[in-house]
């Protein structure tokens, strides 16, 4: 009798064993990578709150404020239009104590400039043009820098978003002396660092671990908070029921939790920045 060709079932279950544990021993390992980057991301952030502060105590002045830059590193002849200069050459802040965010011509464009002047004073890596064609334009390693996570960008402002009035539909009121770091998508690698790029566990969970864990109240709280990001999903609700939240209060700032149940990127974070 001819013998049939084939496999077992003992030799298909075997295979279906490795073959799950090749498929589990993947996902494990994107889980390890992906909590890897939220990591760097917390750690990104300490290492900016860090120069900052450094930066104040040696030169008297906060990046991007500062008066008198240009004697330090140059003069960039482009501040007046939005143009870019030479290696380190730069220009002044306004002095008004604030990272004021100005289009191209209307303003010192400190939300670049304080990447610059942090640059150029050695205390973080990379090389920024303090310029941009825009007032929200960030365009990863040129003007702002970049995080572990794609796409992921950095913002310094002192104004609208990160300060709103109390009662605002998309954020919780800010205090609005103290700078904000914005952390989200870049738009593919040029624009307002604030679109979506946490699912609302991943954000939790950078919150929880670098403050407070709730999106509304602390230092980390949820960029698009009560509102979410215009046309996307709730990146905070309603703790208890889930239920979505209309306006920034206080009242809605102390139910809200972020939302964990989308595996989406619904979330950016902003981290107020008290120097």
């Amino acid at each position: 009798m001819k013998k049939k060709n084939g496999f077992s079932l003992v030799e298909l279950a075997i295979v279906l064993v490795i073959i799950g544990l090749i498929t589990g021993g993947i996902l494990t390992g994107q889980d390890l990578i992906r909590a890897s980057e939220l990591n760097a991301t917390i750690a990104d952030a300490n290492k900016f709150r860090v120069a900052v502060n450094t930066f104040k105590l040696k030169y008297n002045s906060k990046p991007g404020d500062m008066t008198n830059a240009q004697s330090y590193w140059g003069v960039n002849p482009g501040c007046a239009t939005g143009a870019a200069g030479t290696g380190t050459q730069t220009c002044n802040g306004n002095g008004d104590g604030l990272i004021s965010a100005f289009a191209p011509g209307g303003g010192p464009m400190e939300q670049f400039l304080v990447w610059q002047h942090l640059a150029n004073a050695g205390l973080i890596s990379g090389s920024y043009s303090g310029r941009g064609t825009t007032y929200y334009s960030c365009v990863g390693g040129t003007n702002c820098p970049t995080g572990r996570i794609a796409d992921l960008g950095f913002l310094y402002i002192s104004s609208t978003p990160c300060v709103a009035n109390d009662g605002s539909s998309t954020y919780w009121t800010r205090n609005s002396s103290n700078p904000c770091l914005v952390i989200g998508a870049i738009n593919g690698g040029a624009g307002w660092p604030g679109y979506p790029i946490f699912t609302g566990a991943e954000a939790s969970s950078l919150d929880t671990k670098a403050d407070d864990g709730r999106p509304g109240n602390g230092q980390w709280r949820a960029f698009w908070g009560p509102g979410g990001y215009p046309g996307g999903s709730n990146c905070a609700v309603n703790a208890s029921s889930g239920a979505a939240l209309t306006n920034g209060t206080a009242a809605t700032a102390a139910i809200a939790g972020y939302s964990l149940s989308s595996t989406a990127a619904i979330c950016s974070l902003q981290v107020e920045d008290a120097f």
